[in-house]
């Protein structure tokens, strides 16, 4: 691992690897409290979208089940239970969850048709048979 991130060591690399990465994690936390005044929690900050998504990098390091099933859904409504009223997480939350879950398993299966999309289209010649 450390042969890998030994790119960190020129600042040429370092500075748009942390850019991207800062920017990446940045518009996750935004995208969740966007997506809570959508379901109906105005009073979701980004202070406490970060905190949400801190939760939920916690529940990506547990091992789980395929797709994290469960994992993604319990570290939302925790996320959501420390700032929002219980009755508000059950109904609203209910739907951040859902609505989440349903996009994060829809930017994969997209991102996996677009990877075997370039994979099969982009270079054809390398997935013809050889010659013998």
């Amino acid at each position: 691992m450390s042969d890998g991130l030994s790119f960190l060591t020129n600042p040429r690399y370092t500075l748009p690897y942390l850019a991207v990465t800062f920017g990446s994690a940045f518009a996750h936390i935004w995208a969740l409290e966007l997506l809570g005044h959508a379901v109906g929690l105005p009073e979701l900050t980004l202070a406490q979208a970060t905190l949400m998504t801190g939760v939920l990098s916690l529940a990506f390091v547990l091992p789980n089940a395929p797709g994290f099933f469960g994992a993604i859904q319990l570290a939302l409504y925790a996320g959501l239970a420390v700032y929002v009223a219980p009755d508000k997480v059950v109904a609203e939350g209910a739907v951040l969850v859902f609505l989440f879950y349903i996009s994060y398993l829809g930017l994969i299966v997209a991102l996996g048709a677009a990877a075997l999309g370039l994979e099969y289209f982009a270079a054809p010649e390398r997935n013809q048979p050889r010659a013998t």
